[in-house]
């Protein structure tokens, strides 16, 4: 997928008419539908799941004034929709902890420009999940990569988890993931020389909402000490995943185990790409032994 605008739409500030334009595109994982509105690159941004773009539309084209929670870089951001009917226009802000920006009027008829290109990026993604989750085959494989483990250094499966806000990360197994799901795993070499060097097969999985990084650590460390694995605060502070999350926010957790693992040397397709959650999915039948 793209990250060029979908959509151009002329509105103008409400206070003094300047004009301004409003965009809207996919980012460039395919997993978010990005909404700029205002005068800034980013102070106007905000990203919005395709379940928040789909609301944002029926909210423009029902005339309906409502307030949507979407993200950006530095945390969470507001999107307001309201319709002024003295002058027929449909006010659009975005608004966050450190933005306030003024509200832009945009015309009905551009208006319903805007609810379409939200509709249809929404789709677009909702249609490229759908796409790289659909199963082919029946010898498919799932491979995780590893970026810093380099071969001969011994390997262990470790961080067996992953947290993530609102939608399930594209291109990942975390949806489907479940006992007896095998896997590779995957070095860090570069990408023309990588191999899949473990194959694992889960055989317990822990799905929760959060609304904290110590909920998620606290649910973490009773599903590991489950199986008499233990992480301590320090392991989990030194763990650089878990420094990404520092806001106090609704978090999807996805945590397994998995058995001891089988030592291979797998050799990846030409031109295999893994997706920005870490995740390829292959057919078996192209993997080639060393």
């Amino acid at each position: 997928m793209t990250g060029e605008p979908d959509v151009r739409v002329h509105g103008r500030e409400l206070l003094c008419e300047r004009s301004r334009l409003v965009t809207v595109r996919p980012d460039r994982a395919g997993s978010r539908v990005l909404l700029h509105v205002g005068t800034t690159p980013h102070a106007g941004l905000i990203q919005l799941t395709p379940e928040l773009a789909r609301r944002a539309a029926d909210a423009i084209r029902l005339g309906s004034t409502t307030e949507l929670e979407g993200t950006c870089l530095t945390g969470r951001r507001w999107l307001t929709i309201e319709h002024t009917r003295w002058r027929m226009l449909t006010g659009l802000a975005v608004r966050g902890p450190y933005t306030n920006e003024e509200p832009i009027g945009v015309e009905r008829s551009q208006a319903g420009l805007l609810a379409d290109a939200l509709e249809r990026v929404a789709g677009s993604i909702v249609s490229h999940r759908a796409h790289r989750a659909a199963p082919v085959g029946d010898d498919l494989l799932w491979v995780r990569r590893h970026g810093r483990w380099l071969p001969p250094r011994h390997h262990t499966e470790e961080r067996c988890w992953q947290l993530w806000l609102d939608a399930v990360p594209a291109g990942s197994p975390f949806a489907t993931l479940a006992p007896g799901t095998r896997y590779g795993v995957c070095d860090g070499h570069r990408a023309r020389t990588r191999r899949i060097r473990q194959l694992v097969t889960v055989n317990r999985v822990l799905r929760c909402a959060v609304s904290t990084p110590d909920q998620a650590e606290a649910e973490l460390a009773a599903f590991l000490g489950a199986v008499g694995r233990d992480l301590t605060v320090e392991s989990w502070q030194r763990e650089a995943h878990a420094h990404r999350f520092t806001v106090d926010r609704p978090y999807q957790l996805c945590a397994w185990t998995h058995g001891d693992p089988e030592t291979v040397s797998l050799a990846l397709p030409e031109g295999s790409r893994f997706s920005p959650s870490g995740w390829l999915r292959i057919s078996g039948s192209q993997l080639t032994e060393d």
